[in-house]
């Protein structure tokens, strides 16, 4: 299935999250879309996105109704994938797609072994939640920025587990997102460079998490992790940042923690 590049660039205004004081300990409510205003699309099989431009998805939800389930079965089809440089994606909602979101080449699975360059994608105001991952980027995946949105855990809490899968994440920005649950919501690999800023983790049990081991194919191992996270307020959670070893380098910059410990971060 593919879908129609959008010629007449439609301006969308996203609410900002505002960040509650020190003394509160609830989390604001995430700012779901109300379904009831959007019109149903059932989905069979992958969206993709192959050519550059501007494409808005405002006012429909799609529904996954083709193969696969909503649980941790690896390569399973993703709804939307992003093969295209120069790419503006907005408003894009779905429900229990089996693997979410993909931006890498057009190679098959998880991206793994792209040689194909893909760099400048913006994701502008998505919703979803999780089943194996909400979005996964793959290798020679540059300049993703993630602006806006609302992330939520898979819904069979049985098969939870991580919500951004970024195995590489090459000079990755997220501003402005929500994360509703999870068990990591945050996901990184060797060499991840990513910076997080002005976002709500709310009840996500392991914020950040991430090693530099070689357990993924395609991956260089044991390059060191830089992972940037200001002004971010952290909800209920077990330790915002977790680093499996010693390649991995979070710093915290005016973020805030609300029953949640700080967890393996330098703070400045």
């Amino acid at each position: 299935m593919r879908w129609k590049r959008v010629t007449t660039l439609v301006f969308v205004a996203f609410p900002c999250l505002s960040f509650a004081g020190a003394e509160e300990t609830r989390a604001p409510e995430a700012p779901l879309v109300n379904e009831e205003n959007l019109e149903k699309v059932q989905v069979s099989e992958t969206i993709i996105i192959d050519e550059p431009g501007d494409y808005d998805f405002s006012g429909f939800m799609h529904e996954w109704v083709g193969p696969g389930a909503c649980n941790q079965q690896e390569n399973q089809a993703p709804i939307l994938k992003i093969t295209a440089s120069n790419v503006t994606v907005r408003n894009f909602f779905w429900k229990n797609a089996p693997d979410g979101i993909h931006v890498h080449c057009k190679q098959n699975g998880q991206g793994n072994f792209c040689e194909e360059r893909v760099e400048n994608v913006k994701l502008i105001n998505f919703q979803g939640n999780a089943c194996e991952d909400l979005l996964t980027t793959g290798k020679n995946t540059f300049d993703v920025q993630i602006i806006g949105g609302v992330f939520s855990q898979n819904p069979n809490e049985s098969y939870r587990d991580k919500t951004l899968q970024l195995n590489f994440a090459n000079n990755l920005v997220i501003d402005g997102a929500y994360f509703n649950g999870g068990e990591r919501c945050i996901r990184t690999k060797s060499g991840a460079n990513l910076t997080v800023t002005n976002s709500i983790f709310n009840k996500c049990k392991t914020p950040f998490k991430g090693d530099t081991g070689e357990d993924i194919q395609g991956i260089v191992p044991f390059q060191k992790e830089k992972i940037t996270s200001k002004r971010n307020n952290f909800y209920t959670c077990n330790k915002a940042f977790s680093a499996a070893d010693a390649g991995v380098k979070y710093t915290s910059i005016n973020d805030s923690f609300h029953s949640c410990a700080i967890g393996d971060a330098t703070l400045h």
